[in-house]
């Protein structure tokens, strides 16, 4: 509709023009009549100066307010021309598209804050960066890890921490150790690829575990000290009050005869063989702490796994046979071999499957089953299963702390070595059990 007045304002002032000029040409060539002739002259100058000022008018105030949206100033405002309709209701119509597109601006702007509190609320350092290495996100927890103010480049890294970030694969989580001002970090790192307006960015985040894995070592070594400081006071305290009681009682006799009567003596033997006992039990428990304390590096060698099931199996057969008990393995066509420590590997699956045999003892058809299979980053899965007794989930949490056992017999040290060797081979190693239904426990290597 605006666009239709301005039209007809246009046509009106070129007919009235044109108009003129034909009127202008009659006054001069027809009647001679030049006096006339100026004057239509001259309302022709300034109609020519009318349309020349509209157009202008309308050109240079549309060029403004282009201008001003294209630098994102939109408090840009135009006054009212109540002397024009159409051109008082084409600025109206510009005042409310500025307004409209101040009111987009605000809300884009209060959401990018919004965003940008959110991730510098998040304890975990976020960096966003292209391939020229420029930084284009990065949040507080991410400048306070560095020591960063306004980071414009990864070049304003420590070039060995650099190299890491550059070097990191999307997916894949790397450890990094940083210390800053005396501070130590460690650092989980991971990092992501994404394309964005035909541009490849990587947003890496780093997350600074060293409370948490101090916490736990903390509670590790709370855990192991309980363990250490009962086992060594369940033979102390025997042997203390033993030595007591025998002391007293010689002395009582040489007080009384000047010398110990039989029945003293034999107390004494009695009582020192009780002592050589529990010191041996003592000396053995010490042993074991010792290599659990002392696994030597892994030997990785090229390892058969069916000869090393085959060798299991072999030692295990008089013990399987006297208690019934089946041991089947089945080896997946991905997983023939494995790269480890034959003798630390091979002392790993004695001890799982010892704890199973213990597991079916008074089960019927008890069985045993090791399998193999490739894991989704690449390693080889071996699982150990039985349809044991399975263990209360009260004590699964408990079953790798040193010295825990619930066996009568058992020395508590079984899991634990096995969870350090697999651990020296770069390894991890699970279990889950449901009780009266059976146990699996799994190793990747």
């Amino acid at each position: 509709m605006i666009f239709k007045r301005y039209q007809f304002g246009f046509l009106i002032r070129v007919i009235l023009l044109a108009l003129s000029f034909a009127l202008l040409m009659y006054l001069v060539v027809v009647e001679k009549q030049y006096l006339r002739g100026i004057y239509v002259f001259a309302a022709i100058i300034l109609l020519i100066w009318s349309i020349y000022s509209h157009i202008s008018k309308i050109s240079r105030d549309f060029f403004t307010f282009i201008t001003a949206l294209a630098n994102e100033e939109y408090s840009i405002q135009f006054a009212d021309d109540k002397s024009n309709k159409a051109l008082q209701r084409l600025y109206h119509l510009y005042n409310i598209t500025a307004k409209r597109f101040q009111k987009v601006k605000y809300e884009r702007d209060l959401q990018h804050l919004f965003l940008q509190e959110i991730i510098n609320q998040i304890e975990v350092g976020i960096l966003a960066f292209n391939s020229n290495l420029d930084v284009l996100l990065y949040n507080k927890t991410y400048c306070k890890l560095f020591g960063l103010t306004s980071p414009k480049s990864l070049n304003d890294l420590n070039p060995e921490i650099k190299k890491l970030i550059i070097d990191l694969e999307p997916g894949n989580k790397r450890m990094i150790y940083h210390s800053l001002n005396g501070e130590k970090f460690m650092l989980s790192t991971h990092s992501t690829t994404f394309v964005l307006k035909e541009r490849s960015l990587t947003l890496a985040y780093f997350h600074n575990i060293k409370s948490e894995l101090d916490e736990q070592e903390l509670e590790s070594w709370q855990k192991l000290f309980s363990v250490l400081t009962h086992e060594i006071m369940n033979s102390v305290t025997p042997i203390s009050s033993l030595t007591s009681s025998l002391n007293v009682r010689l002395k009582k006799d040489i007080a009384n005869t000047g010398n110990a009567e039989q029945k003293t003596l034999t107390l004494l033997s009695e009582g020192l063989d009780a002592v050589s006992t529990r010191s041996n039990g003592l000396l053995t428990f010490t042993d074991s702490f010792r290599k659990l304390s002392k696994i030597a590096k892994p030997n990785r060698v090229e390892i058969e796994l069916e000869k090393l099931f085959e060798r299991i199996k072999t030692l295990f057969s008089s013990t399987l046979q006297g208690s019934s008990i089946k041991l089947k393995y089945e080896i997946s066509a991905e997983t023939p071999l494995i790269y480890a420590d034959p003798q630390q590997i091979e002392q790993v699956l004695i001890n799982l499957v010892q704890n199973a045999i213990d597991s079916l003892e008074g089960v019927n058809n008890g069985e045993i089953s090791i399998s193999t299979t490739i894991s989704n980053g690449g390693k080889t899965t071996i699982s150990i299963s039985d349809n044991g007794i399975g263990i209360p989930s009260e004590t699964i949490d408990k079953v790798f702390i040193p010295f825990f056992t619930t066996k009568a017999k058992g020395s508590g040290i079984g899991l634990s070595l096995s969870r350090q060797i697999v651990k020296m081979h770069n390894g991890t190693i699970e279990i889950n059990s449901v009780k009266d239904t059976g146990t699996t426990v799994s190793i990747k290597i």
